[in-house]
């Protein structure tokens, strides 16, 4: 058909033959069937709402889907940090909003789509998985105000790697379909960085199929890869057979959102573990997590002594001890807090952690007790340490310069005021 046709034909008021006219995807009856979802339309706007109710005695791994004592504002706070204080009295399980997104790229640019969010709360009597999926782009501005009427309720937001890029994706979005999104600085969990403290080097890295397997006991058997889901997702618009695949992505989703709460409930519980701590024993967590840095966790929210319990049970970790040596010495028990150290230079084969120990034993000495002899003692031990392992291993001459200097610096030091005091 030429242009003077089209042009006819518009005059004349004939219309443009059926075949020009766009055709319905042919995944669509398939994926509300097999998903029991619904179609929302708004105008000429449309996507799929589908929605799952878990029993709370389901099991996600080794993790129980009920642990509801772990559900407090004290243990929360631990993993909250900086943002404890504005947590509510009336804190509940059901104030968090748990939260994942699938994406039509890993950019986080402003051409990268949100096309599906798995959204869970937590009720008196289940679980509930909300899932939105974008039928078509068209319909983004719809997509994105449901989306807005979750997220601005005011609840504890939890994602994994949320901060750093589902948020701001969904936020972008927004943003470029004038929208306003929740609140500006809403209280945002993210599980990434609460695994890294709590699991420090124990994990071969932190991507959430790692973590599901290690701290979970959760695998996911013929999950589909990561990579393919955006090549699902524009199988789909473009209306070829992506069914099975894209059936797959909503499980995948699904379990998304469900390892985020099987993973709150792991690390409170672990938490609570390390508060609960008693007469030195370890208990069944024992090996489930670093015990330094959970000690940190608890010390930064003001729990020094049930930090100090902890670390007594794992005296056996030199990681451990500096921190229960350091510790001692902030509650100002010099004692302890040079057994502690003394404890390090005679287990550790570790350079730094000898010139760490020395150093900290050092400063008491000096500092504490005016011991300038012992203080000049463990500085020379810091200096003969450094200069054996220099002269076996020559890459330390460079590596471990700024010790090095640190150590002379303070010999020097102490050696004047040794002389000083000698003459007096």
């Amino acid at each position: 058909m030429n242009r003077l046709d089209i042009f006819d034909r518009a005059r004349s008021g004939i219309k443009t033959p059926p075949e020009h006219k766009e055709k319905g995807n042919k995944n669509l009856d398939y994926i509300l069937d097999k998903l029991a979802g619904s179609l929302i339309r708004d105008g000429s706007s449309s996507l799929i709402k589908v929605e799952h109710s878990i029993p709370k005695m389901s099991v996600h791994g080794s993790v129980v889907l009920n642990d509801a004592d772990v559900f407090n504002i004290h243990l929360l706070t631990v993993l909250l940090q900086q943002h404890s204080g504005i947590l509510s009295r009336n804190f509940s399980a059901g104030d968090l909003l748990f939260f994942d997104i699938e994406t039509t790229g890993l950019s986080g640019g402003a051409g990268t789509n949100v096309f599906l969010i798995g959204l869970l709360h937590i009720t008196d009597s289940d679980i509930q998985i909300i899932q939105y999926f974008l039928n078509n782009l068209s319909s983004e501005r719809l997509f994105l105000e449901l989306l807005n009427n979750h997220f601005s309720r005011g609840a504890v937001l939890v994602s994994y790697n949320g901060k750093g890029f589902d948020y701001n994706v969904i936020k972008s979005r927004c943003i470029l379909n004038s929208l306003p999104f929740g609140e500006l600085n809403p209280l945002h969990l993210d599980l990434l960085f609460t695994s890294r403290r709590i699991w420090k080097g124990m994990f071969p890295d932190f991507s959430l199929k790692t973590v599901e397997r290690m701290a979970l006991g959760f695998d996911r058997y013929r999950d589909i890869p990561g990579f393919r889901i955006p090549e699902v997702y524009f199988d789909y618009l473009k209306g070829r057979d992506a069914a099975e695949d894209l059936y797959a992505v909503f499980l995948h989703n699904k379990n998304d959102v469900l390892s985020l709460l099987a993973l709150l409930i792991k690390q409170l519980a672990l938490v609570k573990s390390g508060l609960e701590i008693r007469n030195r024993e370890k208990n069944r967590y024992g090996e489930l997590f670093n015990p330094a840095s959970l000690s940190d966790m608890l010390i930064k929210s003001n729990y020094n002594d049930e930090a100090k319990s902890l670390l007594y049970c794992h005296i056996e970790d030199t990681e451990a001890l500096k921190r229960l040596g350091l510790l001692c010495k902030k509650q100002k028990h010099t004692d302890d807090a040079l057994r502690f150290f003394k404890l390090i230079t005679e287990r550790t084969e570790g350079l730094l952690d000898y010139i760490f120990a020395c150093t900290e034993i050092a400063k008491l000495y000096e500092h504490v007790l005016r011991d300038i002899e012992c203080a000049l003692s463990y500085t020379e031990k810091a200096r003969e340490r450094l200069k054996r392992s220099s002269h076996f291993y020559h890459e330390y001459n460079n590596l471990f310069e700024k010790e090095r200097v640190l150590i002379e610096k303070r010999l020097h030091r102490l050696q004047k005021k040794l002389s000083s005091v000698k003459h007096c």
